[in-house]
């Protein structure tokens, strides 16, 4: 079966592997981000496989607007959708960088920015893909996650932005999911872990290649005792 797959905040680093595993096992995608066209691994895909995919960029548009653009892109229904727009810090300086990593650096105006971009967002993204959704084969959400929002992982202090946007996602997850039932909608929170993001990382650490065939993998295999729940790129559902 060829997946119809929208992969939304598709730039971040791994959103960019799980756009080319896909491109790769054969789906008709929907590619959004703010500039699409301004990455080169999306610019190649449309230009070489232009009936596979689509760039869709949401640059000052409405989410109406957005997931209009998807659903015509690919044909009326969406089998999958991926929310990829994990991002690590609220802000473009190198203090926002640095911003709630210890209780020192406590800001809340960016950690409610955070909760905002990585919570807020993709939930109301996911509702604004309900219909078209309904109208696909087997429909399933996948939304990245991080394992700071673990609190059974948790072990150490700080990383106050991440952690608490993290599991204010896992909880806007697991509350779509339980709305979603009815049309037979799966939703799986996935968390990718510490991966390799050079070519000389940590040896211990799976390549982000690895994480993201892992996570689609889990995600074709997502049955309802998974449904709303945190899995790891090797399937294990996570207590958090």
């Amino acid at each position: 079966m060829t997946l119809r797959t929208a992969i939304l905040g598709a730039a971040t680093p791994l959103g960019a592997t799980l756009v080319r595993l896909a491109a790769d096992r054969g789906d008709r995608l929907a590619i959004v981000s703010a500039q699409p066209g301004r990455i080169p691994l999306f610019a190649d895909l449309a230009r070489e496989r232009p009936e596979q995919v689509v760039l869709v960029g949401d640059s000052r548009r409405t989410l109406e607007e957005v997931v209009a653009a998807i659903t015509e892109a690919l044909g009326g229904a969406v089998d999958r959708l991926v929310l990829a727009g994990w991002q690590e810090h609220a802000g473009p300086t190198l203090g926002d960088s640095q911003a709630n990593i210890t209780l020192a650096k406590l800001d809340p105006a960016l950690v409610l920015a955070q909760v905002d971009q990585n919570a807020v967002l993709p939930l109301a993204l996911a509702r604004a893909c309900r219909l078209p959704l309904r109208q696909g084969k087997a429909p399933a959400i996948l939304a990245i996650t991080s394992w700071l929002g673990s609190f059974t992982d948790r072990m150490d202090g700080g990383h106050y932005g991440q952690a608490i946007s993290a599991a204010a996602l896992q909880m806007a997850m697991r509350t779509l999911a339980l709305d979603l039932e009815p049309d037979s909608i799966r939703v799986v929170i996935g968390n990718p872990g510490l991966y390799r993001t050079t070519l000389h990382g940590p040896a211990v650490q799976p390549t982000a290649d690895e994480v993201a065939a892992g996570l689609l993998a889990v995600l074709e295999a997502a049955d309802e005792a998974m449904n709303g729940r945190m899995v790891d790129w090797k399937g294990r559902v996570m207590g958090w």
